[in-house]
């Protein structure tokens, strides 16, 4: 569950449906974008990626998990890859990896994440065990590990043609979604992934 700056849970929010953001895209957004933005490009042969951060990073994997087929090349920016208790890799990864063919032809996986600590303000009202409950939301140190864990284990599947990988000093959970962004699309647009 999200928590707020306090490190307490945020129950003002809900999250998931997951499943039917991703049937509006297909039937929405992508005939919206092939058949009505650019009608001469062509676009229903071309190369198609998908792009998230942070919880639309976990979107993104597990589009890549559950329909691995509807885009050429999956960039998840600082994805909260252990979010819900390893759900994505439990549910959905090995599910994926349990498949009996390859998915065809293989897509590519670009996957950031940033090195930078979040800058914090201790309020005046903090008291010591505040301060470090706040510290400890911010600046967690599982992305680097969880992102590399995540890349050995899909390293050699056959349904994956190349996986990209890159960590941003200076970066944080939420700046790197620019940067993962622009650097992501680049690798995708030269063809690199």
């Amino acid at each position: 569950m999200p928590l707020d700056r306090y490190g307490k849970p945020r129950t003002d929010i809900s999250f998931g449906e997951a499943n039917e953001f991703l049937e509006w895209i297909k039937a929405d957004v992508m005939p919206y974008v092939e058949d009505k933005l650019f009608p001469k490009a062509n676009l229903h042969t071309g190369r198609k990626a998908l792009f998230g951060h942070s919880y639309g990073g976990i979107f993104t994997l597990n589009t890549m998990f559950t329909q691995p087929e509807l885009f050429n090349t999956y960039i998840a920016a600082s994805p909260v890859i252990w979010w819900n208790k390893d759900f994505l890799i439990r549910e959905r990864e090995n599910a994926f990896l349990a498949r009996d063919k390859p998915v065809d032809p293989p897509f590519s996986l670009a996957l950031t994440w940033g090195t930078g600590k979040s800058e914090l303000v201790r309020d005046p009202d903090d008291d010591d065990e505040k301060w470090y409950k706040r510290q400890n939301c911010a600046e967690d140190d599982k992305m680097k590990p969880s992102a590399t864990a995540l890349v050995s284990r899909l390293k050699d599947c056959p349904s994956v043609k190349k996986i990209w990988t890159r960590e941003f000093e200076g970066e944080d959970h939420g700046s790197v979604a620019v940067t993962g962004l622009q650097q992501g699309l680049m690798q995708f647009i030269l063809g690199k992934i």
